[in-house]
């Protein structure tokens, strides 16, 4: 550095130009440096969503699992609390059959059944204390939902079926919005060993 400082003062001095130095730049191509850096950046963004799906799978999944359960259960905010669904009022209907088959002298039971909100409380308005309307033997037994006529073997002897006149029951089904009526036929049948000579039982 020193000499090249003289010799350009020398030169001064003596009337020659000086000679300029000249630092030249070459334009170099970067392309393949980016792509480099660029792979580099993915791997490492790759590296690091991999271990934290590691780490954190177990408790997402669980997560999930807990939220589609209390989904299911209606469980209310994880507070252990419920949530429960309010139906609407919906008037009383018969569901069940309104024909009954019994065999004379035989034990049966029938289930009567009805739809509505609230619950529709079943009753038989001809059926009291074993009224008429019921073939010897057989009871009815009223409920909220569901009611039931049963048929014990005390209907030994009873016949009024099978000279065409099957008994009848009228059954109503009430709820807060309305009452529905019913009409049940209940037909007894037999082998005819119970039946006396002259039908009347």
């Amino acid at each position: 550095m020193f000499k090249q400082r003289k010799s350009l003062r020398k030169r001064a001095g003596s009337g020659q130009p000086a000679r300029r130095l000249r630092v030249g730049f070459t334009n170099r191509d970067e392309t393949g440096a980016s792509l480099v850096e660029y792979a580099l950046l993915l791997a490492l963004i790759a590296v690091v969503a991999i271990g934290a799906l590691v780490f954190l799978g177990h408790t997402v999944s669980n997560t999930l699992n807990n939220v589609g359960n209390s989904i299911a259960t209606g469980a209310a905010g994880g507070g252990g609390g419920t949530t429960t669904t309010t139906l609407a009022n919906s008037a009383p209907a018969f569901t069940s059959s309104a024909n009954v088959g019994f065999t004379d002298g035989t034990a049966g039971s029938f289930s009567v059944t009805a739809s509505g909100n609230p619950a529709a409380v079943i009753a038989c308005t001809d059926c009291t204390g074993g009224g008429s309307a019921l073939p010897n033997g057989v009871t009815f037994t009223g409920g909220t939902g569901t009611a039931t006529i049963n048929a014990s073997t005390g209907t030994n002897g009873d016949c009024r079926a099978f000279v065409g006149n099957p008994y009848t029951i009228h059954l109503t089904a009430t709820n807060s919005v309305s009452t529905v009526n019913q009409s049940v036929t209940i037909t007894m049948s037999t082998s005819g060993a119970f039946c006396n000579n002259n039908g009347s039982n």
